[in-house]
């Protein structure tokens, strides 16, 4: 975890356990009249101020891992590395952390919740080869906003998604934009979904650069990076939504994601 983060809040462990359906929530966020719900299959669940409605049915990373490019394994979730370490401060409830763990693979993920006009989800997962060799390490993050179930509209530039349908509008931008960023896929949302969770295919599997889609749409981001013993890559995602079709604003995306730091240094000096 960051060292500007880590010297931000005096952490009390927390885990949040509440059934529904075949997934358990591990984790809520709340700024204001917005939420954000954690599960323990995939995060989902952000309501925003003024709508009142999910506006994400979900979002979640996958990844594959092996010696070289060429015999990397199947894709795993993230949640299949185990249950994770729920880290939650209820003096801060808009953040949150959640460690996960394994013999070869550890993951670090940091949220943050901001209400407002638009709402401001920001996110950093750092990725850490737990081996003693040398990890190729490829990540996928799958991202399922829906404001309407057919007439949506995603468009891809670079780093930089839009999304707009009749009930309300979305961005995000995704870091780094470097040479293990892989490229984007926009698409239909269950078709992106099943080549994540296939395991007949996953293991071969890489985005396509396709730019946009209509309908229920959903995508995804690649990153690939050869990380030596105890290196790690970092990932950081900003996301704006609204419950109402109005002009997405990087700027507000690119203060939100400070505010992932910021907001909690200012908090405790106040």
């Amino acid at each position: 975890m960051p060292q500007f983060l880590r010297r931000s809040l005096c952490w009390a462990p927390l885990l949040l356990m509440v059934s529904g359906g075949n997934a358990a929530t591990i984790l809520v966020l709340t700024d204001g009249n917005a939420m954000f719900r954690v599960e323990d299959t995939g995060m989902s669940g952000w309501t925003l101020a003024g709508g009142g409605n999910n506006v994400m049915p979900q979002q979640w990373f996958w990844f594959r891992t092996g010696t070289t490019a060429n015999n990397q394994g199947s894709l795993q979730s993230l949640d299949s590395i185990g249950a994770p370490n729920v880290t939650f401060d209820s003096a801060f409830p808009d953040f949150g952390e959640l460690q996960y763990q394994s013999p070869t693979i550890g993951a670090d993920l940091t949220l943050d919740v901001i209400d407002g006009q638009p709402g401001v989800l920001a996110e950093q997962v750092q990725w850490t080869n737990r081996t003693s060799q040398t990890l190729y390490l490829t990540v996928f993050q799958y991202i399922h906003f829906a404001f309407s179930p057919v007439s949506d509209s995603l468009n891809i530039s670079q780093n930089r998604a839009t999304q707009i349908g009749p009930a309300g509008d979305a961005e995000v931008v995704v870091s780094p934009f470097d040479s293990t960023y892989a490229g984007y896929q926009a698409g239909s949302a269950s078709a992106i979904l099943n080549a994540l969770t296939n395991n007949a295919t996953s293991a071969t599997f890489n985005v396509n650069n396709q730019a946009s889609a209509t309908g229920d749409v959903g995508m995804a981001f690649q990153w690939n990076a050869t990380l030596a013993p105890g290196a790690s890559l970092t990932m950081s995602v900003g996301e704006n939504a609204s419950p109402s079709p109005e002009p997405s604003s990087a700027l507000l995306i690119a203060a939100g994601v400070l505010a992932f730091g910021g907001r909690r240094f200012l908090k405790k000096r106040a």
